[in-house]
Formats: C-alpha cells, structure tokens, sequence
C-alpha cells in the first residue's frame, strides 16, 4: 500500500494550508502582522544579496513601493516564520551557466543561515523559471523543494518537491471558491489534501486587496481540522513519511524517523511514534 495513499497529517487531520510569499519586502511587515492575527504560517522566500535596495513598481496606472527589509531586520521581522532561498539576486537562473547557478543558490543558503541559525533548504525559483541544469544545480546544494508559479487548482501533494507547484496565487478569481471545495471535502481514501497560496506582498498595495487577504484569512484560519504549517514542514512531514518501512505482506509499519506520523488505517487515524512499529491490518 503506498504510504501517501494512506497519509494524515500530523494529529490525524486530513487537511493542511501553507503559504509562500517572495522578496523580503517591506509589506511583508503589514502581512506578517495580519498572519499572526489569524494564527497563520507561512514562508518567505529572500535575496540576501538585495536586501534594503529601494524601488518601485506599478499595476494598470497603481504605484507602489518594492523596498527590500534591510539585513539588520530581517531577523526580527521574520521570527516565528520560515525563510527560504530565492536565489541571492533573484536571475533568470536557466540563462546563467552551472557555476553561477549554484553560486547564487549556496551563497543565498549560506547567508540566511547565518541570519537565522539553522538549516535553509527550501527554496522558490525566481520569475518561477528553471530547466534540468537547475533542477541538478539545486539538489546538488541541498534544495530539498522549490516552489513554482504554476497553479493546479487542486490540493494534491507533490510527488517531486523541486517542482512544487501551488494551488494557486493569491489573485486567482477562484481563491474563495477554492477554498470552500477544500473546508467542505469529505475525506477520501488517498493522499490528505494540501492548499498552498502564493504571492508578494507587494500585491496587497498594488492592486488594493489587503481587505480581500484579511476576508480569506477570516475563512481559513481557526479550524481545528487543519494543519497551518510553513512549506518547509509540509515537506519534512512527507520526506519522513516516505521513509516509513512495511513489512512484506504489509501488515506492520515501522517509522526509523524522529518525526510522529499519522497513517489513515481502516478509516481511522492512527499515529507511529518516532521509532516505533504499528500493526496496521491482520
């Protein structure tokens, strides 16, 4: 039986929502705010080699300002949150040659480790380009997953976290449908269900939809039935899950992992402990 067809997330929920939010820009101050409000996670995917560089941008005639968090506040302002990688000056990563891919990339790790002192392996492409030279780049500097532009609409779980794609951008016209499908489903045998947000923050000013962010926050948060998790998380949980070994006639798991993971076994949610066995049928 494969293991994701069997999956709950941790606590036995069947569903999970996370968000990824580009830049390092100064309205992700506002955003983090609203965040914790809600009782929210996210992630935040940075370009050290930028910060505190000013600019700005514009929408359909709407101006707004894309000021980078200087380095002596990204620490406090994104305490509580993860960081991830978005390269260290945001390229077209498929124009450079392999060298200054994996230059962009390492260096980008290293510097946010030293800003937040711990591992940073999760990673989002810039402009949401890449091609195979990339994808081996990436794994080669220890890029565990790597957030795309692409939307699915669905909530399915990635079967390669290098190519995440999320469910949809924050402006997506059917976010709030989305969302209904995904609070209202029924739960099913197979993989649990996983809605992922992206976006920049800078949006919120640009097109005037801070008030549209704080409605979907309202609808989403609070439910006990859902994991709020970074992408990060999302992504240990599912890497360690895959580890899970079966015996032969698959009627006993045992998890070689430190992580609790929650298996749907006959309907019923059902925990194996870090290093522990569960007789899961017979």
């Amino acid at each position: 039986m494969p293991v994701r067809r069997t999956l709950l997330w941790p606590g036995g929920r069947y569903r999970a929502f996370t968000l990824s939010y580009d830049d390092g820009i100064e309205q992700d101050i506002p955003f983090i705010a609203l965040l914790k409000k809600y009782r929210l996670q996210a992630t935040f995917n940075l370009n050290p080699g930028v910060f505190g560089v000013k600019g700005e941008g514009g929408y359909d005639g709407m101006k707004f300002h894309h000021n980078k968090i200087p380095r002596e506040q990204i620490q406090e302002t994104y305490e509580g949150f993860e960081i991830a990688n978005h390269t260290l000056t945001h390229p077209w990563l498929e124009q450079l040659p392999s060298g200054a891919i994996a230059y962009e990339v390492a260096e980008c790790r290293k510097q946010l480790e030293d800003l937040c002192g711990r591992p940073v392996t999760g990673c989002a492409y810039p402009f949401g380009t890449y091609n195979d030279t990339v994808l081996r780049v990436l794994a080669e500097c220890g890029v565990t997953y790597c957030r795309t532009v692409v939307s699915t609409r669905s909530f399915d779980i990635p079967k390669n976290f290098l190519l995440w794609h999320a469910t949809c951008h924050h402006d997506d016209p059917e976010l709030f449908s989305l969302a209904d499908r995904f609070l209202a489903a029924k739960r099913q045998p197979g993989a649990p269900l996983l809605f992922y947000i992206w976006g920049h923050s800078y949006e919120f000013d640009a097109r005037e939809h801070w008030g549209m962010i704080e409605e979907f926050f309202q609808k989403i948060s609070g439910r006990d039935e859902v994991w709020y998790a970074t992408n990060g998380e999302i992504c240990d949980y599912v890497r360690a899950a895959d580890q899970l070994v079966f015996t032969a006639d698959g009627s006993v798991v045992q998890n070689p992992t430190a992580q609790p993971i929650w298996l749907d076994i006959a309907g019923k949610p059902a925990c194996v402990e870090p290093g522990g066995l569960l007789r899961v049928r017979g």
